[in-house]
């Protein structure tokens, strides 16, 4: 069994007006963990008691790493990318990088690593709030800790350079450090580089597992939309009597009333959940709205003029506006 490198009891963090955090119970593994939940939830303020940057007003926390005797045992990246104004930006990786380096990489390839090469003599106020970023990175990854903890750690990068930067972390991670947590708002990062995630909600733990577990499973929509769009057809929380699967049972192949629809998971991403037209489809096309990666239809159920939001990788070309569909499951149930 993999051994714990935090363990939190009953923690609790109060705030000036609700508590931050309430009663957390949790047990944190080697890897890479994603915190995941809406502005104010208490991903940073979590992050502020695993790093001791705050004391939790009731509880225990305990940290345990298996780096090496000799290197940092932790380092922490917070959410305002805490740089120091009086320092360069070649300054800040010479001042955090181990005076006996484990990693063959020299101060500016460090720089030319984040893209950072050219605002070597710059310091903090001068650069940008991507370049802090990236920054604020490059020192993390540099100091060579065994643990590494950030806030938001690209927030502010443009996407494409993100991609770049994640690929970085991703390598570092792997080669040396035995864990890593980080916090985001987006799903990509999680699904693609993190194994564990923790879902916060007021201060509260909502979730905390595998990301394939949440992502194949999630205990509720709320949950299962932190990892991107899905099609929910489970029950409604608030209401035991509608089941907004009733969108699965509307299908020829389970009509309405039929227990087939239960073999439909609560959960479908759109990458196996198929529009397909037919002429004695239970839907109607009202509105076809094409992103970069998933498309959203607006489906009108025949027997009840009810209208359902649809999402799926895309959109066949014979399906347009006014155009009979059914459902299709493109993997089957667990």
């Amino acid at each position: 069994m993999t051994q714990s490198v935090w363990s939190l009891k009953d923690v609790t963090l109060n705030g000036r007006v609700r508590p931050r955090l309430t009663s957390v119970s949790l047990e944190i593994p080697s890897g890479v963990t994603a915190v995941l939940g809406s502005s104010g939830a208490g991903k940073s303020s979590l992050l502020g008691v695993l790093t001791d940057f705050e004391q939790p007003h009731a509880g225990s926390v305990s940290f345990r790493t298996t780096g090496s005797a000799a290197s940092l045992p932790l380092f922490w990246s917070p959410q305002d990318d805490g740089l120091w104004p009086h320092l360069s930006v070649q300054e800040h990786i010479e001042y955090v990088r181990p005076s006996t380096p484990r990693i063959d990489r020299s101060v500016m390839q460090w720089l030319d690593l984040l893209k950072l090469g050219t605002l070597k003599d710059s310091r903090p106020e001068l650069l940008s709030q991507g370049e802090r970023c990236r920054l604020a990175v490059a020192r993390t990854l540099a100091s060579e800790a065994s643990v590494v903890v950030m806030d938001e750690p690209l927030v502010h990068v443009d996407p494409l350079l993100a991609h770049d930067c994640w690929q970085v972390i991703d390598a570092h991670l792997r080669q040396h450090c035995s864990a890593a947590i980080f916090t985001t708002h987006h799903p990509d990062p999680v699904l693609r580089y993190a194994s564990n995630v923790i879902c916060l909600q007021d201060g509260a733990v909502t979730f905390s597992g595998s990301v394939h577990a949440l992502y194949s499973e999630p205990p509720t929509r709320e949950l299962a939309w932190l990892l991107g769009p899905c099609n929910w057809f489970g029950r409604a929380e608030n209401d035991a009597e509608t089941a907004v699967g009733c969108l699965a049972s509307l299908t020829r192949d389970a009509p309405c009333g039929d227990s087939n629809h239960r073999e439909w998971p609560a959960c479908v991403r759109p990458a196996d959940l198929e529009v397909r037209a037919d002429a004695l489809g239970g839907f109607v096309v009202e509105v076809v709205a094409q992103a970069a990666t998933v498309a959203e239809l607006r489906l009108r159920a025949r027997d009840s003029n009810v209208y359902y939001d649809v999402y799926v990788s895309r959109v066949a070309h014979d399906i347009g506006i006014g155009e009979a569909v059914q459902l299709a499951l493109l993997r089957k149930s667990p």
